[in-house]
């Protein structure tokens, strides 16, 4: 499991496998700030697990940069626009 830099321990709570559900025909995950779902597919599943952790990383390298009024401990998902080039 991927470490984020804010963290404190190298201690994993959660696996992978932990953190994977389905329930009936739907898909969900776990993440530090919650659950995310439900998604129709597995494949619908795991590319927002991968924008997620795009997010997160993208906060977190870039949270210095982030406007003041927004809390980075809030934000999901940062919607980038193509460079214009």
């Amino acid at each position: 499991m991927r470490m984020r830099k804010s963290d404190n321990t190298s201690e994993s709570k959660l696996r992978k496998g932990e953190r994977v559900l389905r329930k009936g025909d739907k898909w969900f995950y776990r993440t530090r700030e919650g659950l995310r779902g439900p998604f129709e597919s597995e494949v619908q599943m795991h590319a927002d697990m991968m924008s997620f952790v795009g997010t997160m990383e993208f906060i977190e390298d870039n949270a210095a940069e982030l406007p003041g009024h927004v809390d980075h401990e809030d934000v999901t998902f940062v919607e980038m626009e193509p460079p214009a080039f």
